[in-house]
């Protein structure tokens, strides 16, 4: 990272003259010469100069034919960002929870995401039924699995999941107690082996839950203490493909085991 880079370019930007230029320009979709800029933005011409100097000298606009000033995809990724930031400035979930096990790909394309918000369990519970009610071919549930949690969500949303195909991925830890829940009928009750696959993988710090036309996305607190409390929920096809593309990121981590024999999980552990 070139911290020199970052520290002239915060900088650049810590001016809204800078950046209404950079918002002009982008919402001309056209070159703007000098004396419009100026006009548009009523701002001094030797103002103006010092600012268009500064703002080319980090490639955020470009000056073409010594003429004409545009803005270029530098501009639009910044004003981009500004957008979510602002978005997101205010939101509490943001200001109170880490992101974490995101590769770059997932973490770039995170902030183009809408969601709303669950701040309680209640809330996403039901919002978890209803939604399986309407699509329950598929269930994948990933991440730091509190089986605790678990097993009353389980209780509590009383669905049936006789034809649901099911993928899991929890940590080693929790391996053996999955396996004594399935068994005793607490968790996926009455749903054969064979519509279940279970991975198992290191400690992950997030938790998912993806159906068909949804997903529910857990992260931790500034504690890193898992927050099943809240939640990011998703239901737009962009969400919901996003959450699959982290869900196979944590599976291509994992090893699948076998649910019928007990001690294969434990040579695995």
């Amino acid at each position: 990272m070139n911290e020199e880079y970052l520290d002239e370019l915060f900088g650049i930007l810590h001016s809204s003259i800078r950046l209404h230029i950079i918002n002009l320009l982008i919402n001309e979709k056209s070159e703007l010469r000098f004396n419009e800029i100026s006009k548009l933005l009523n701002i001094n011409p030797s103002t103006l100069e010092n600012h268009l100097k500064k703002l080319l000298s980090l490639g955020l606009i470009t000056h073409e034919n010594e003429k004409y000033y545009k803005a270029n995809l530098n501009s639009e990724i910044i004003w981009f960002l500004i957008n979510k930031f602002q978005q997101i400035k205010n939101n509490s979930y943001f200001s109170n929870h880490r992101i974490a096990e995101l590769n770059s790909e997932l973490l770039n394309t995170f902030l183009d995401l809408k969601f709303e918000i669950l701040n309680n369990g209640i809330s996403i519970a039901s919002q978890f039924i209803d939604d399986f009610k309407k699509s329950s071919e598929i269930l994948k549930i990933g991440g730091a699995i509190d089986l605790e949690f678990e097993e009353n969500f389980m209780k509590i949303i009383n669905l049936n999941f006789k034809n649901t195909k099911i993928e899991i991925i929890l940590s080693e830890k929790n391996a053996s107690n999955f396996l004594r829940l399935k068994n005793e009928n607490l968790i996926f009750r009455d749903v054969p082996n064979s519509k279940i696959s279970v991975y198992i993988t290191t400690n992950p710090n997030l938790y998912l839950m993806i159906l068909a036309n949804s997903g529910f996305l857990f992260f931790p607190d500034l504690n890193f203490k898992l927050d099943y409390e809240n939640c990011l929920y998703m239901k737009t096809n962009n969400g919901v493909n996003w959450l699959l593309k982290l869900f196979n990121y944590l599976k291509q981590k994992s090893k699948l085991i076998s649910l019928d024999i007990q001690q294969d999980i434990k040579n695995k552990i």
